[in-house]
């Protein structure tokens, strides 16, 4: 990702899903970071994929991830009105206002 070389990213962090399970940080990371490249490559498809995966999941207090909700909901709403999905944008992007400001870089 630092080389903006979003295709191989992908194909590697879809290794770490691949190798991990659902209830370990590195999966959700991992899950929100292949969003990320999505997004740079514009397949707005597969990065709505990932964010309505991760916006869904409820992450203990002591899991990183949860601190990157508020993130992922502005994303899948950017995302979702690239998608024309304009009523679902306005949700997200609710949700995401909602919950606190940290981890917002």
């Amino acid at each position: 990702m630092l080389k903006e070389e979003w295709e191989e990213a992908i194909d590697n962090l879809e290794e770490t899903i691949k190798k991990s399970i659902a209830h370990q940080p590195v999966y959700w990371k991992a899950r929100k970071l292949k969003a990320e490249c999505h997004i740079q490559l514009k397949q707005w498809d597969k990065a709505a994929f990932d964010l309505n995966l991760f916006t869904n999941r409820s992450f203990k207090n002591d899991d990183p991830n949860k601190f990157w909700r508020r993130w992922a909901f502005y994303q899948y709403g950017v995302v979702l009105m690239m998608q024309e999905s304009y009523a679902d944008a306005i949700k997200a992007f609710d949700k995401a206002s909602s919950l606190p400001e940290v981890a917002d870089d």
